[in-house]
C-alpha cells in the first residue's frame, strides 16, 4: 500500500483519511445491499476493506503527528486508546445483541446498516475540515 501513501502526499493528508472514510461507508453499503450473495464476493469485499482500511488508517495516524506534538502525543494517543478499547468492548456485545433479538438475517442488516450511516455522518463531518498543502520535496 505504499501508493497509497505517494497520493497523500501529492494531494493531502486529509484527502487520505475522507478516502478511507467514505470507502469505509461504501464497504458497509454494500454488504447491507449485497446481503446473503456477499460470500460470492468475498475477495472484492477483503480487499475494498484493506484499501479503505490503508487510506483511513494513513489519514488518522498522519493527522494525530500534525496536530499533536511531543508534549501531549502521548496523552492523546493513552486516550484514544482507551476510547477505542471501550467501543471494542461495547460494541461487538451492542451487535450481538441485536443479532440475538432479530429473525434471521435481518439482525446482520441493521448492525451493518447502522455502521453505514455512521460512516456516512463522518464523511459528511469530514467536510468541514480545511485540507493543507501537500507535502512534497522539491528540488530546485
Amino acid at each position: 500500500m505504499i501508493y497509497i501513501g505517494k497520493i497523500a502526499k501529492l494531494k493531502d493528508r486529509l484527502f487520505a483519511y475522507r478516502a478511507g472514510i467514505y470507502l469505509t461507508a461504501v464497504f458497509y453499503l454494500l454488504i447491507v445491499v449485497a446481503g446473503e450473495r456477499m460470500v460470492q464476493y468475498y475477495i472484492a469485499f477483503a480487499v475494498l476493506k484493506g484499501v479503505s482500511n490503508s487510506f483511513y488508517l494513513l489519514g488518522h495516524f498522519t493527522m494525530i503527528t500534525d496536530v499533536t506534538d511531543n508534549a501531549n502525543r502521548h496523552w492523546y494517543l493513552g486516550l484514544n486508546l482507551i476510547i477505542t478499547n471501550i467501543a471494542m468492548l461495547a460494541g461487538p456485545a451492542a451487535a450481538g445483541a441485536l443479532v440475538e433479538w432479530s429473525d434471521g438475517l435481518q439482525g446482520y442488516t441493521y448492525v451493518y446498516s447502522v455502521a453505514f450511516m455512521m460512516f456516512a455522518f463522518a464523511a459528511a463531518n469530514s467536510l468541514k475540515m480545511k485540507p493543507q498543502r501537500p507535502i512534497t520535496k522539491r528540488t530546485t
